[in-house]
C-alpha cells in the first residue's frame, strides 16, 4: 500500500481555480489543506489523511461532496449552499 507520509503541504488553492474534483488519499502527514481558491470545486476526497485537522473551502463555492478521514473531528462550513 502506497503511503504519502512525507508530504506536509499540498498547494491547490490558487493553482487550480476551475477544478471540480480533488482526490488526496493517504497523505498521512498532511495537517491542513486550503482549497479556498477553488470556487468550482464540487467534490473533495481526503480519506486516509489521518493528520488532517483543517480544510479551508471557498466561501460561496459549489462543494457538494466531501469525504473526510475517519478521525476528522470538526467541520465548519461557512457561506456554502
Amino acid at each position: 500500500r502506497f503511503d504519502n507520509a512525507g508530504v506536509k503541504a499540498v498547494e491547490v488553492s490558487s493553482n487550480f481555480p476551475l477544478v471540480k474534483k480533488i482526490t488526496v488519499n493517504r497523505f498521512t502527514g498532511l495537517p491542513s489543506l486550503n482549497v479556498s481558491g477553488c470556487l468550482y470545486l464540487e467534490e473533495l476526497d481526503l480519506r486516509g489523511c489521518t493528520s488532517l485537522t483543517t480544510v479551508s473551502f471557498a466561501e460561496g463555492g459549489k462543494i457538494s461532496k466531501v469525504y473526510l478521514p475517519v478521525n476528522f473531528q470538526n467541520l465548519v462550513l461557512v457561506g456554502l449552499p
